[in-house]
């Protein structure tokens, strides 16, 4: 492996994972505090591991679409989005399919978020 191979590598990772954790934690301890104020708020939700996979799922499309709309425009999918039928159809996948794929979640036992009313955070 080429050196530049491996600094793209190291500059991926730490955009794309080691940045958004620490973030993540930074912003989660400078707001626990505010949350902890207002435990009666039902406004509280906690992201379940089915959550987290759903919500990774709907990341995948909104990275994959432009990416095949700009690096493969000949392509099966890039040729149906440079259509304005492509563009529409994905915009009502993302949006109205997520929304079906919750209520199903929910509705099967697998709910993508949940209260956390009754626990203290």
């Amino acid at each position: 492996m080429s050196a530049h191979f491996i600094k793209g590598v190291a500059i991926l990772a730490g955009v794309f994972v080691v940045i958004p954790v620490v973030l993540f934690f930074v912003l989660r301890r400078l707001v626990r505090p505010l949350i902890r104020a207002q435990e009666g708020s039902a406004v509280n939700p906690q992201i379940t591991p089915t959550g987290f996979i759903f919500y990774g799922l709907q990341v995948l499309f909104m990275v994959v679409c432009p990416a095949a709309y700009s690096l493969d425009p000949q392509g099966r999918l890039g040729g149906l989005l440079h259509t304005t039928d492509g563009i529409v159809g994905a915009i009502l996948i993302f949006t109205v399919g997520g929304r079906i794929g919750e209520s199903a979640l929910r509705r099967a036992g697998y709910p993508v978020v949940r209260s956390k009313v009754d626990r203290n955070i």
